[in-house]
């Protein structure tokens, strides 16, 4: 099965199949994504109240704002770059950073 994230309407679909005590493996069958990614979801968003899709939905975007990309320092990607053109090993451009004090 092809990675997806779980959309809301999806959400809302496992909570109503729980409901229905019906399986994980099964959940995951009939929505077409792997039974962990179902388990996966159900621990991550239960709550006292159970599952509630509108609250995992709203945890899942919240966790996905906060994740964010990081970016490397361009002085940084300079120097790894001219490293790399005078033929340096990456042993011997990671050693800069440990002299350095910070990661190249």
């Amino acid at each position: 099965m092809k990675y997806q994230q779980l959309t809301e309407g999806l959400r809302y679909q496992i909570a109503l199949l729980c409901e229905d005590k019906v399986s994980q493996a099964e959940i995951g069958r009939r929505l077409g994504v792997c039974k962990s990614t179902v388990s996966r979801e159900l621990r991550r968003n239960r709550s006292v109240d159970g599952y509630q899709p509108a609250v995992a939905q709203k945890l899942s975007t919240s966790r996905r704002k906060a994740a964010g990309k990081r970016r490397m320092h361009e002085d940084t990607v300079f120097f790894v770059e001219a490293a790399l053109n005078w033929l340096w090993s990456p042993e011997q451009i990671s050693a800069i950073g440990d002299i350095i004090g910070r990661p190249v």
